[in-house]
């Protein structure tokens, strides 16, 4: 399954407190950043350090508190970045390990009113190569770069057909594709399932088929 990320069905959400602005050279997977932030390693998908972690927003302000129905949303660099803890809490049960979760402590009207749900960003750090290219619907693409090197990339035609090796996919619950694979999200059908069976709204999801 990979959620759809419809702006009706997410929060979009401001954030506010931690400390935005902080900075520090890193070494970010096989890169060495300078200057890199907490947005940084979540576009890479790798794990935050502690101290970018503290620098996290402490706030998440709505401005409706009719968007509380909603347990998933925008993260702080946009796509399906943020959920409630509600969420964090139904994946530990089938994976205690793996993908960072960071805990926002208020969740605020823009008048300052509190709520008690609370939310947290997600950071998608386990990545694969997964879709099985001789059983999809699917086109790779080659992208010079003006700084020169290639960009791989996947394209999905019509009808929309995806297969994901299961020998890679093996027993993960919540991956996201690479950038040379289908650069999406995606949860396991028991995920999904809990996410069903406990009320929690909304993901839109597109099926995809594991062989």
């Amino acid at each position: 399954m990979s959620p759809n990320t419809d702006a009706r069905h997410y929060l979009d959400p401001e954030f506010g407190g931690g400390r935005h602005d902080y900075r520090r050279d890193a070494a970010i997977g096989d890169r060495f950043v300078k200057g890199a932030t907490l947005d940084g390693y979540f576009g890479l998908h790798y794990e935050a350090p502690i101290d970018f972690v503290r620098a996290a927003p402490t706030e998440m302000i709505i401005s409706s508190h009719r968007q509380l129905e909603f347990d998933f949303g925008f993260g702080l660099i946009g796509g399906f970045g943020l959920t409630s803890r509600s969420f964090k809490n139904l994946y530990r049960k089938l994976e205690s390990t793996g993908n960072q979760f960071i805990d926002i402590e208020y969740t605020i009207d823009k008048r300052g009113k509190e709520f008690d749900k609370k939310y947290c960003l997600m950071n998608v750090t386990r990545v694969l190569n997964a879709v099985d290219i001789d059983r999809s619907n699917v086109e790779l693409r080659e992208t010079q770069m003006p700084m020169g090197g290639i960009m791989k990339s996947m394209r999905v035609n019509r009808p929309f057909h995806v297969v994901l090796r299961r020998d890679i996919v093996g027993s993960f619950h919540l991956w996201h594709g690479s950038i040379e694979d289908l650069y999406k999200v995606f949860v396991s059908e028991e995920l999904k399932e809990l996410i069903e069976q406990n009320g929690l709204k909304k993901l839109d999801y597109t099926e995809v088929d594991v062989i």
